[in-house]
């Protein structure tokens, strides 16, 4: 495993992201058992999710989400809360035991399940840095490898039940992005209350947290006067985020 920067000065370990290095056999072993399971899946991912998935891509989800917003703003009064949330060491916490049960509820074959449990169980890990020293060889037991295309692919399994009947979601991976759409501003907070409720007991259903202190807010709006907004989780409300690479503003100039 190898950790690459999330930005420029990394200063502490959360700043770095952890890059799995497998073995060449293991690559080309992978790319069949990808093949088998995303034949499996292809039709069970949530439409909302724009990763792996043919035709989709960033572009795509931030397009279908600026519309979302867009549209809803051209109505009267009308406001748009974003939350983007922050899944707490997302692919790191990953549940073994949770990718086979959800993939075996979406009709993987059995036979593909056993090569996924395979690729993702016994797993031994040790850090190289870029001087070429390394630490010692130590188990996991959770986890999917990042930089890998199955790890992907798995984590998507078991992300595909979080919050799957609420329209106004975008994800990408593990970049998950909520909209609240209204047009009485005092309903916001609780509406937003119930969003977050219902979102961390998916995630605690499938074993994963969200990071309160990562996770953002953001008020869509192209009135002058916008009330401000109950937060009683004490999520930060920022005017200014950045997903996907792209910066966005809250009066979407």
């Amino acid at each position: 495993m190898s950790p690459i920067p999330k930005n420029k000065t990394p200063k502490v370990p959360s700043d770095l992201r952890p890059i799995s290095k497998t073995s060449i056999f293991s690559t080309i072993f992978e790319s069949f058992i990808y093949n088998f399971l995303f034949y499996d899946i292809q039709d069970k991912i949530n439409p909302n999710q724009f990763c792996l998935r043919p035709n989709h891509s960033t572009t795509h989800c931030l397009c279908y989400m600026l519309d979302t917003v867009f549209k809803h703003l051209e109505l009267s009064s009308s406001y748009v809360e974003a939350v983007f949330a922050d899944i707490s060491k997302a692919f790191d916490n990953l549940d073994h035991q949770t990718v086979t049960d959800n993939a075996r509820a979406l009709g993987v074959r059995d036979f593909v399940l056993r090569m996924v449990a395979s690729f993702l169980s016994d797993r031994e890990q040790c850090v190289v840095l870029p001087n070429g020293d390394s630490s010692d060889f130590t188990s996991i037991s959770c986890g999917a490898p990042q930089g890998t295309k199955l790890g992907s692919l798995v984590f998507l399994i078991v992300f595909n039940n979080v919050l799957p009947n609420f329209d106004n979601t975008f994800k990408f991976a593990d970049e998950l992005t909520l909209l609240i759409l209204c047009q009485t501003p005092n309903t916001l907070g609780v509406k937003l209350d119930s969003l977050i409720n219902n979102l961390k007991n998916d995630l605690d259903n499938v074993k994963l947290n969200l990071s309160i202190p990562k996770s953002s807010l953001m008020l869509f709006s192209f009135l002058k006067n916008v009330p401000p907004i109950n937060n009683f989780l004490s999520i930060p409300n920022l005017n200014m985020v950045k997903l996907l690479s792209v910066q966005l503003d809250n009066d979407l100039k």
